[in-house]
Formats: structure tokens, C-alpha cells, sequence
């Protein structure tokens, strides 16, 4: 054997684990992709300000801009009669026929403040009448210089740090961005998944009448689902035998299409840079993956955690090819706790960003026993409760193979290794289905 296998003696914990998945490396390599398909990626350099925010003085509220000094006098003596001049639109020219006689200009919000004017009065806050020559403003008080207006570079200078490099970037971040001109952005490569299945007792065919002792694949199509709403690139391998050689020679493939490469270097299509397989990872006649990976050079990180579900998780590296492997268990529920709580941690730790982000808190609505020295992830239902707070109603149905739950519920609670019991009432760590990347 060419692999390394990192433990002969049991279980790791979940925070051991974690820690030798964050040992494995991280993508350098650096794409550049139109503003609209940066949401959900990872920003790769830091973002200055190239534009001034906003590019020049403008009013802050639909009023009339007048010049501080000509409310002087009204502070301590009678009411400034103001003439009114034309009015200014955001969007728009300045009118040609500004002139010094014009003491006040009706404006609209994000038009630009004429030269010297200086301060804005907002419609709600005008006293207008009308007389021979037009309309004047009456001014009752002296108004400071800059009220209601936004400065030029106020929000943001040429030469401000906007963006740190490592960032997932949101909606919130594409409006910064959007806001300095940019039309593409520097992100970190993502990596390449291919997931596959094994189990000579599945059925991937829809289509196809289940036969003695068949079940659906489901784990599969749960995978896919997963890397498509987090915006990962993945392709299916699809259900593969439980015979060590035909799987085998097919890795083998990937391995030659990566050699050289490093973590998310582009390459041919069917050359990952994870692959997630599901079943085969445990104990049994017929599970083969850790063979099969030590006999293709992995070296195996994390083969069991004192987890449930996902006791048998298998994490592996292969040095020169700059290929990864995470095998999850093959029942459903495994799987996807697998996923969420091993590949997606993987994945985060690639890209250089929190591999472990603030968990949402919530209220235990009924007590939950656990097996002790086990970390569990119990699907639960999250709902609002009347105080406001937020509620986790455990599934009863905590079994690997419980594919209903997976519907029924919208979040994993997080129990740790100790206590066994958790009462009602108390306060946990969930993690909701809706969470991505960052969250």
C-alpha cells in the first residue's frame, strides 16, 4: 500500500476532525467572473475605493437648497424672504438660468447642489407664498451649512478599503461593488465535486419497478441538491458497484487528469477536486472505500468520529494530485449530516473562510436524550415562538434511515458530547437547512 492511514485506534472527536480537515490545504487560485455571478462566492483580493461615494454634492431630500449665510439674519431678527428659482432633478443638467437673484432652488433628492448653495430646507419644513414676482421662501431661522446634503466621498473616497479579501459576498457586497464601476470581480476558484454511490442494492432509475431487497438512491440526488444550492460545481459518477476493482479503475482516471495540479486548478471536467462518495465507508464485507483509497496512495485523515449520525466518515487526501475524498455513510440522514457538517466545513476551509460560522440559537421545546461522549445532529423544526425567541421541536424519527424526516424538518440541532439528557428549555445551537456557504 502507497497510503497512509492517520488512525488504527477508533473514533476522533467532531473538533479533532475539524481540525485535520482544515490541515488540507487551501485553493490559490484566483478567477475573475461578471459582478452578477459573484453572489455566493469568495472574495479574492481586498477592494479599494476607485470612485468617489457620491461622485459629487448632492441633497439628501426633496426641498429647496439655499445658501447658509443667507439665513444669517434670521436668527435673532425677521423672517429672509428668499426668491425661489427653478427647480433642480436628480438625473438632470443644472437649469441655464440660475442667477444670483434665485435665493432658493426647489430640489429633488440625489440632485446635485448648485455652486454655493450649501444646505437644504425640506419641503415639510418650507413656508412658500406667492406674490407678483412668483414664489419666496420664508426662512424663520438661520439654516447650518451641509443640512441635508450629502458630500461628495462621504460614503466612500478614492483609496478606502471597502471589501476584505476572504469575503463571501452577498447581496450587500454586490451593491458596494456595483457602486465603484466594477463589472467583474476577483474570487477564489471554487472546487470541483464529483459524487457517486455505491450499493448493489440501489436503484437510480426512477422509472425502474424496485426488485428483492432494492431501494431507491436517494443519498445521490440529496448530494446534488446540496452543490447546486450552494453554488458548487458538481458532476454525478452516479451508483457505482460494490466491487473495489471496477471502482478502482475508474479513480484511477481522475488521479491522471490531476496530476501536477493543485487545488482548484482547472481541469478536465471529470477530474475533481472532492469527491463525496456515499456507503462503503464502515466495517462490513462489502465496504471497500478505505481499501480501495490506500491502494490509490490516500493518505486517510479521519476514518470514524464520535458523531451520530456519520460515525464511519471518512476524510483522505492524495498528495499529487491535489485530490480530496470525504466517504459518507449511505443512509440518508448520514448523509446529509455528513454533508453539512463535514464536506460543507471542507469546502469553507478551501476558500479560506470561517469553517465553523456563529450558530443560530434557539430554545429546546422538548427534552432530548443522546448517547453520551457522541456528538449528535438531531433534525428538528424551527418555529417562532410568541415571545419571540426562536423554538427547536426535535424529530422523533432520529434514525440514519429516516428519509421523511429529512422533509419534515428545516435545521439540525447541535447537542455536544456531554450532557446525555438536555431538558426543555434549554438553549442550543442550530444549524437551518437554508444556511450556505457563510452561514
Amino acid at each position: 500500500m502507497n497510503g497512509r492511514t492517520a488512525q488504527k485506534d477508533g473514533m476522533v472527536s467532531y473538533a479533532e476532525a475539524i481540525r485535520r480537515i482544515v490541515s488540507m490545504g487551501r485553493i490559490l487560485r484566483i478567477e475573475t467572473v461578471p459582478l452578477a455571478e459573484a453572489r455566493g462566492r469568495v472574495l479574492a483580493r481586498a477592494l479599494e475605493g476607485r470612485e468617489a461615494l457620491p461622485p459629487f454634492d448632492n441633497s439628501a431630500m426633496d426641498g429647496f437648497c439655499v445658501r447658509s449665510a443667507d439665513t444669517e439674519r434670521a436668527a435673532a431678527g425677521p423672517a429672509v424672504r428668499l426668491r425661489v428659482g427653478p427647480t433642480i432633478f436628480a438625473g438632470a443638467p443644472l437649469p441655464a438660468d440660475l442667477t444670483r437673484e434665485a435665493g432658493a432652488l426647489r430640489i429633488m433628492t440625489g440632485a446635485p447642489m448648485p455652486d454655493g448653495f450649501d444646505c437644504v430646507i425640506r419641503f415639510e419644513d418650507a413656508t412658500v407664498e406667492k406674490d407678483e414676482g412668483g414664489e419666496v421662501l420664508v426662512v424663520g431661522g438661520r439654516v447650518p451649512v451641509g443640512a441635508h446634503v450629502r458630500k461628495r466621498g462621504e460614503d466612500v473616497a478614492v483609496g478606502d478599503r471597502l471589501l476584505d479579501a476572504g469575503r463571501l459576498l452577498g447581496p450587500g457586497a454586490i451593491a458596494v461593488i456595483a457602486g465603484q464601476g466594477m463589472a467583474e470581480v476577483p474570487v477564489v476558484a471554487r472546487p470541483r465535486i464529483r459524487v457517486l454511490a455505491t450499493g448493489d442494492e440501489l436503484v437510480s432509475d426512477p422509472a425502474k419497478p424496485l426488485g428483492p431487497g432494492q431501494i431507491r438512491n436517494t443519498s445521490l440526488q440529496f448530494l446534488l441538491a446540496e452543490a447546486a444550492r450552494l453554488g458548487l460545481p458538481a458532476v454525478s459518477e452516479g451508483l457505482v458497484p460494490d466491487r473495489e476493482d471496477d471502482v478502482l479503475a475508474v479513480v484511477r482516471g481522475w488521479l491522471d487528469a490531476r496530476r501536477g495540479l493543485s487545488l482548484g486548478d482547472v481541469a478536465d471536467p471529470a477530474a475533481p477536486d472532492i469527491v463525496v462518495s456515499t456507503g462503503a465507508v464502515s466495517a462490513g464485507e462489502r465496504d471497500f472505500v478505505p481499501s480501495m483509497l490506500e491502494r490509490l496512495g490516500f493518505d486517510i485523515a479521519v476514518h470514524g468520529v464520535a458523531v451520530r449520525p456519520g460515525r464511519p466518515v471518512l476524510v483522505a487526501s492524495r498528495p499529487g494530485t491535489a485530490t480530496l475524498w470525504v466517504g459518507l455513510p449511505g443512509n440518508v440522514l448520514s448523509t446529509a449530516a455528513g454533508f453539512r457538517f463535514f464536506v460543507l466545513p471542507l469546502v469553507r476551509s478551501l476558500l479560506g473562510i470561517s469553517v465553523a460560522p456563529s450558530p443560530v440559537r434557539a430554545r429546546l421545546a422538548s427534552p432530548f436524550p443522546k448517547p453520551a461522549g457522541l456528538r449528535f445532529f438531531a433534525r428538528c423544526a424551527l418555529r417562532h415562538a410568541g415571545d419571540g425567541s426562536l423554538d427547536a421541536y426535535p424529530e422523533r424519527r432520529q434514525g440514519s434511515g429516516m428519509l421523511s424526516a429529512l422533509a419534515a424538518t428545516d435545521a439540525y440541532a447541535v447537542f455536544p458530547e456531554e450532557p446525555s439528557f438536555i431538558p426543555a428549555g434549554a438553549v442550543i445551537d442550530v444549524e437551518p437547512d437554508a444556511a450556505g456557504l457563510g452561514g
